[in-house]
């Protein structure tokens, strides 16, 4: 087995997902915005979005698509959930 051959391909990989980061925290900001959602750019180098729904806190990193809610995971990925976590966490605000 070729490790060094394997490494090398998992940093030319890394390095193509990385580079598609801008791209994605464009499309990102488009989408917050096509939903009124105030969402701030914390980090761009991971695509670190914080948005305020109610009394709660989503961190949502559109380099990977993860989201947290509450500093909590939250089972699902992509900014489709993204958009629905925050817009159902705004409905139940008091």
């Amino acid at each position: 087995m070729d490790w060094q051959g394997l490494r090398e391909d998992f940093k030319q990989k890394h390095k193509e997902r990385v580079a598609k980061t801008p791209q994605r925290i464009e499309y990102t900001k488009q989408e917050f915005k096509k939903h009124s959602i105030n969402a701030e750019l914390k980090n761009e180098q991971t695509g670190q979005f914080n948005i305020k729904a109610g009394t709660h806190i989503i961190t949502y990193y559109c380099s990977t698509g993860k989201i947290l809610v509450d500093n909590k995971p939250y089972e699902q990925r992509g900014i489709k959930y993204a958009v629905y976590k925050a817009k159902k966490l705004e409905r139940r605000r008091i």
